[in-house]
């Protein structure tokens, strides 16, 4: 695997007002093939659909690093303190130079896990078995 597989980007697709689909684009393919954007008002087969602005794979997973959930910009990632006995729900975002919340200062740095708990288009998508702060 190259050093270009991990540029990914992704698009949210939404039809009649609600998200429909993600679409995925960058070195996506296991050899190296390159997946074009798709433009911002895309019509095909006289429906509209509304594509919303790129979101970045920041290059961390949560889990094994095979198996586990890509994390994009706009996900929603929960931290879990087991021995604290909460848990706390974060927005990816990139700010003054690092991703947040996995900027090194952050609360994120002290959890026991985190998982991808949903995103910025969806909501919150997976139910939790620590006591969350749904924001």
């Amino acid at each position: 695997m190259s050093s270009n597989s991990e540029i990914r980007f992704r698009q949210a697709i939404f039809k009649d007002g609600k998200f429909h689909h993600w679409h995925y684009w960058g070195f996506v393919g296991y050899q190296d093939s390159f997946v074009a954007p798709i433009e911002i008002h895309q019509q095909s087969r006289n429906q509209t659909y509304e594509v919303k602005e790129s979101q970045q794979y920041i290059g961390l997973r949560c889990g094994p690093v095979s198996l586990g959930d890509r994390i994009y910009e706009g996900d929603k990632v929960q931290g879990y303190y087991t021995k604290a006995g909460y848990s706390k729900v974060y927005e990816v975002r990139y700010s003054q130079g690092a991703w947040e919340p996995f900027s090194g200062n952050c609360d994120l740095d002290h959890t026991d896990r985190y998982e991808v708990v949903g995103d910025i288009h969806q909501g919150i998508l997976k139910e939790h078995l620590v006591g969350s702060l749904k924001e």
